[in-house]
């Protein structure tokens, strides 16, 4: 899977179940907790979201907070994992 395919593919998912009150769209680049208030239960959600999706796994004891501050760390961090299990 490609970087922007899994960018495309959580973008979604964000803009639809944890941001669906912002019709403008998420700017990628921007910080999710700062710029659009993301919750500890979003923060939840996402990673089993991403779990799931890419069949991956997150040690939830040992989440570093700057690897989900944006759409663009989040596909990074998750680009890699999935490439690094091959």
């Amino acid at each position: 899977m490609t970087k922007e395919k899994i960018k495309n593919s959580i973008y979604t998912y964000i803009s639809v179940n944890i941001f669906p009150q912002i019709k403008e769209g998420i700017d990628c680049t921007k910080n999710l907790f700062e710029e659009y208030g993301m919750d500890s239960i979003a923060i939840v959600e996402l990673i089993l979201y991403l779990e799931e999706e890419f069949e991956i796994e997150f040690d939830l004891m040992n989440v570093d907070l700057v690897e989900l501050k944006s759409i663009e760390a989040i596909s990074e961090n998750v680009y890699k994992i999935i490439k690094d299990r091959r």
